[in-house]
């Protein structure tokens, strides 16, 4: 199952998620995250797929930002092709996921399409001595449209303080999501470091690449010249 978490900026979304990875690993899911967690443990995903190769068990990832990665304008990128396959393959991989977005349609259709539920936090209060959120109101619906209509959304109330332990507390609250890694640029990096100042004829390093690695003829050949720029 998918679900989504939208909300302007201070809302309380990754602190809604967070709250949802620390549900999961009591019910013992492992998680995954594109985020880091203080005292919970957790794998870490920052290569598009890396949703392909995770731990044997059922699984929850936490995807806070996701939109950098799976933007609707960028549809038709190699990136965001490649992570949107990853998601909608996620039941077959035994993972379910939560993601946070600001706006409902800056998500890829595709992702949007195969979102179960919908949340939409609200922080109430915090703590007087610490300044920390100490409640929050969440709004739900699995009725999801292009448009998220609040007004036929269900409603419950969460804890964000247990046994002394504040949610807040589990996560970097100030970290900077990047964009995840496209894998095919790890392999760019890679076969240039290797090949760099090659020598040899140009086509038989570019059949080698084409045959090897699966690049287009003309993705190698490109990789290949700047192998050879200097020569």
């Amino acid at each position: 199952m998918i679900y989504g978490i939208i909300g302007n900026m201070g809302n309380g979304k990754t602190l809604f998620l967070t709250y949802l990875m620390q549900y999961f690993h009591s019910k013992k899911r492992n998680l995954l995250s594109n985020y880091k967690l203080i005292g919970l443990p957790y794998t870490e995903i920052k290569i598009a797929d890396d949703l392909f190769d995770v731990p044997k068990g059922r699984n929850f990832a936490g995807l806070d930002e996701l939109w950098i990665t799976a933007d609707s304008r960028s549809s038709m990128s190699g990136l965001n092709k490649i992570f949107s396959h990853s998601m909608l393959q996620s039941r077959h991989r035994k993972i379910d996921a939560a993601f946070t977005v600001q706006d409902w349609m800056q998500m890829d259709r595709r992702i949007r399409n195969v979102t179960s539920l919908v949340f939409a936090p609200h922080i109430l209060g915090y703590d007087s001595k610490t300044g920390k959120p100490l409640a929050m109101e969440v709004y739900w619906t699995s009725y999801i449209q292009d448009y998220i209509n609040y007004e036929r959304m269900n409603c419950f109330r969460i804890p964000l303080k247990k046994n002394g332990k504040y949610v807040c507390d589990m996560y970097e609250t100030r970290e900077i999501i990047d964009e995840m890694v496209d894998p095919r640029d790890l392999l760019r990096e890679e076969l240039i470091e290797k090949y760099m100042g090659y020598e040899g004829k140009k086509k038989d390093l570019v059949s080698k690449f084409v045959i090897d690695h699966g690049l287009s003829r003309a993705e190698a050949s490109t990789i290949v010249d700047y192998c050879q720029r200097d020569i």
